[in-house]
């Protein structure tokens, strides 16, 4: 096979390697200021604000194989043992990931329907297909119920 041949070959098959294109967010449904900080063993890791009635992008990751995507909380969040949230730098909502455990009736555990470390609580939106590209939304809300039930 010529060498023509071959870099032909190897271009089609780069051409048809299937990619997921996966974009993270966080949007703020209250008329509050929201602040997130993310904790790893008792320190800061990580902070975000996020304006009232804004979004911001979290993350944007592009990966091998087509299908759900690498997401924020799968990806960035996994290291993290708790997050507080503070609605206007008053009323907080404290998380905890899988990774941190304790009894308290102030805390948001992983399985909760609101807390903001399972992927769960994200809604997936399909924004964009094709043969070989799939691209991804995912997006936590924070609700005016959060605001409500926070401390």
């Amino acid at each position: 096979m010529n060498k023509f041949a071959f870099f032909l070959v190897l271009f089609l098959l780069a051409c048809s390697e299937e990619t997921t294109f996966t974009v993270s967010k966080l949007k703020n449904e209250t008329n509050k200021q929201v602040n997130i900080i993310f904790y790893q063993n008792n320190n800061i890791a990580s902070e975000y604000n996020v304006g009232p009635n804004d979004e911001i992008i979290v993350s944007d990751v592009n990966n091998r194989g087509k299908g759900v995507g690498l997401t924020f909380p799968n990806l960035e969040l996994s290291n993290f043992d708790s997050a507080i949230i503070t609605f206007d730098y008053i009323k907080k909502s404290i998380h905890f990931s899988q990774l941190h455990r304790f009894d308290s009736i102030r805390v948001l555990y992983f399985e909760n329907n609101r807390n903001i470390f399972n992927e769960a609580n994200y809604t997936r939106v399909v924004t964009s297909q094709t043969r070989h590209r799939i691209n991804n939304e995912y997006t936590y809300i924070f609700s005016e119920q959060d605001y409500l039930n926070a401390k």
